[in-house]
């Protein structure tokens, strides 16, 4: 999942939303995994198939495997280059300096594009021992770098408490400084929620995904494209639970947004279709039961 920063400003009558990747400079736009491909999904409990939706799935499948794969041999080539930009920051500027602490960030997005997550949060960890010490413990540098950390702890078997202890005192330092209804709030608690997931903590997922929802609902309004998303992890999570009929809710409020003026996207859109294939999987087992 690529994390941003934003900031929203007022230009006349409007209000401009800008976007700052969170990753360094040299990964913007680039692939970065996401936590779609660990939401959990109802496929493990029953193996259907589509067949009018199969060629544009597999065609999709296939582009976004070739993405990530094309990210992953940058991320190698980039490893080498940041390896050796450290070496001549820690020569030139000091292992306690910021422009360092830069170059570990720009090496540990590296690593995580490569899922080589214990060598992503060894590099991460250093950093932020050295922004604590320039910046101090309630900057937004702090909390910048904490999600980071927790994106990467929450993949490793034996760190996914520590992911969630970064993330928290992440939330806690936005929260001071942004305020509940700031997107980058919003966005840590949402990898809380994906945290939960990995963890297989469906109640505390579900909580966290609903605020998630309706503090994006009250920000973009009800049919802004991420309530959808959020809409639809929800609705996993609720399959999780067994709460089919919200489950059910959840995943026809996702089609309606998707496919409503907001978003437009066609009926045989691979995201549409995977949210029907859910639909139609939970009423089988429904019926089954």
């Amino acid at each position: 999942e690529r994390i941003y920063e934003h900031d929203t400003t007022v230009r006349g009558n409007m209000r401009v939303r800008t976007t700052t990747s969170l990753l360094p400079s040299i990964y913007i736009n680039r692939h970065v995994e996401s936590y779609a491909s660990t939401r959990p999904s109802i496929r493990s409990t029953e193996s259907y198939t589509s067949t009018s939706s199969s060629s544009s799935s597999i065609s999709a499948m296939g582009r976004r495997e070739a993405r990530a794969e094309k990210a992953k041999l940058n991320a190698i080539n980039d490893r080498v280059s940041c390896k050796k930009k450290l070496t001549q920051s820690v020569v030139i500027y000091g292992g306690s300096s910021i422009h360092t602490s830069n170059c570990l960030l720009d090496l540990g997005a590296a690593h995580l594009i490569c899922k080589e997550y214990s060598e992503a949060l060894s590099v991460f960890k250093r950093s932020i021992r050295i922004i604590r010490k320039v910046y101090g413990e309630q900057s937004l540098a702090i909390a910048r770098a904490l999600c980071c950390v927790g994106t990467v702890a929450c993949k490793l078997e034996d760190h996914k408490e520590w992911a969630l202890i970064s993330l928290n005192e992440a939330l806690h330092i936005r929260n001071k400084q942004l305020g509940p209804y700031h997107v980058d709030t919003i966005d840590t608690l949402n990898n809380m929620a994906g945290c939960y997931v990995h963890m297989r903590n469906w109640k505390e997922a579900k909580q966290a995904y609903e605020e998630v929802m309706y503090l994006r609902a009250c920000i973009f309004g009800k049919r802004h494209a991420s309530v959808a998303v959020t809409a639809q992890m929800l609705a996993n999570v609720h399959t999780k639970l067994r709460e089919w009929n919200h489950a059910i809710e959840k995943y026809e409020f996702a089609i309606d947004t998707l496919t409503g003026p907001t978003m437009e996207l066609k009926p045989d859109h691979p995201m549409v279709i995977k949210v029907k294939n859910e639909i139609q999987a939970i009423q089988r087992l429904t019926k089954m039961t």
